[in-house]
């Protein structure tokens, strides 16, 4: 997991071939006017998801566990806070 500010994002676009389009797609975007919703970026290879939902108290989160076998996010909080947690 990596934890970082989007000015940081050219220090990543080496790790996944992906990745530099994910960041020029979010900065060439105004992200507060996209729908709720999900949507193709570069055919089913690079997604976007706009979720405008309430976050879950800990005991919740960890009856549905997040796992990513085939696939990355790269996530992004619009406005408000997230608390992101994981375990080790």
């Amino acid at each position: 997991m990596i934890v970082d500010h989007l000015k940081s994002a050219s220090k990543y676009t080496s790790l996944n071939p992906l990745f530099a389009k994910a960041f020029a797609y979010i900065a060439s975007v105004d992200l507060s006017s996209l729908e709720v919703g999900k949507f193709d970026i570069d055919g089913d290879k690079l997604r976007g998801i706009v979720s405008d939902k309430n976050g879950v108290m800990p005991e919740e989160s960890t009856a549905k566990f997040e796992c990513h076998n085939s696939h990355i996010d790269i996530q992004v909080c619009i406005r408000g806070r997230e608390r992101i947690g994981c375990y080790l």
